[in-house]
């Protein structure tokens, strides 16, 4: 929860506290603001595992710690930072489990060959984590990672050009998905990797003019779209106004834009099991029962072929060219 959510909840909490309690039943006190937010703070620092990091209990997929580690150490960081400091071996405790997610490629969230852990998200607050840690010997890992940060934004290298809706912005991380598309994006993931390169500088001109392109786009009189291609993520309505007849032609175009590549994309070869299987041929790439699976659609259902792992790696980023039928 950020600050401002933070706040709101006190706030709500107070009203209630000070104005809709009885003599007869009153609510007990819950202490100041400061002492409510040193409350979650040391709380949260309780559930530190003995390895540095926090492991969700409830979610399979933030239960490695690779995303919700940074997340938690950031918010304690820059929340409570009294409170981090008399929590210094827990921070240091905390740091070198970053350092220990960050893959030879300099990415957060990618230890498991099969499930992506919000790449982008992880290797972002990482990235904020360090840098506020400010151990010079970081320095090195800090850029290692920016580069993949930087490497992540949707660009002509690419293949998404100032025409496309996602140009500027950055998605879930990780390699994109079969058939050009660029997955699900929105504008947080796009807030979180900006706010971690400006922490880090390493914002140049040509990152900043196409996220400001991005941005452009993504916002209309009062407020932002969330998603420029998941319609469904977008769930506010806008009240009538004068330029409502233009704000509506342009979300229209917007439809239109994202539907005719949504179309374009349906056109292109998809990787089948045949042509998986005339890829490795033509490659002289043999399948390997003890390898790493590499995962396709074929048929309206998923299938498999096993590959080892840096067969699976170029697979996956697309050096392998897919053979046409």
């Amino acid at each position: 929860m950020g600050w401002s959510g933070f706040s709101r909840c006190l706030s709500l909490i107070l009203v209630i506290s000070l104005g809709g309690c009885s003599t007869s039943n009153p609510i007990p006190e819950v202490g100041s603001p400061q002492q409510l937010l040193e409350r979650a703070c040391n709380y949260l620092w309780a559930q530190q595992a003995e390895d540095g990091g926090w492991h969700s209990e409830t979610h399979g997929l933030l239960r490695s710690g690779q995303a919700l580690t940074p997340f938690v150490l950031f918010t304690l960081l820059k929340m409570a930072p009294d409170v981090a400091q008399q929590h210094a071996d827990d921070v240091v405790r905390a740091i070198a489990f970053i350092r220990s997610s960050v893959n030879e490629d300099g990415v957060v969230g990618l230890n498991d060959p099969d499930v992506a852990e919000y790449p982008n998200y992880s290797s972002a607050f990482a990235v904020r984590c360090l840098v506020a840690a400010g151990r010079q010997d970081d320095r090195h890992l800090i850029e290692r990672i920016c580069l993949y940060l930087q490497s992540q934004q949707f660009s002509e290298r690419r293949g998404f050009g100032r025409e496309h809706p996602v140009h500027g912005a950055w998605g879930f991380g990780g390699p994109l998905p079969l058939g050009g598309s660029p997955g699900h994006v929105d504008i947080s993931y796009t807030r979180h990797v900006l706010e971690a390169l400006r922490d880090a500088d390493a914002i140049d001109s040509g990152i900043a003019s196409r996220a400001q392109l991005f941005l452009k786009r993504m916002q209309r009189d009062g407020g932002f779209y969330f998603s420029s291609v998941v319609e469904a993520a977008n769930k506010g309505e806008s009240n009538p106004s004068r330029q409502e007849a233009q704000h509506r032609l342009a979300e229209k175009r917007q439809r239109d834009r994202v539907l005719n590549l949504k179309i374009e994309e349906e056109k292109k070869q998809r990787a089948t099991a045949a042509q998986v299987r005339s890829l490795i041929q033509e490659n002289k790439v043999a399948e390997d029962s003890d390898g790493q699976p590499f995962h396709f659609e074929h048929e309206g259902s998923i299938k498999s072929v096993f590959v080892s792992e840096a067969v699976r790696k170029d697979l996956a980023d697309g050096r392998l060219a897919i053979a046409k039928s």
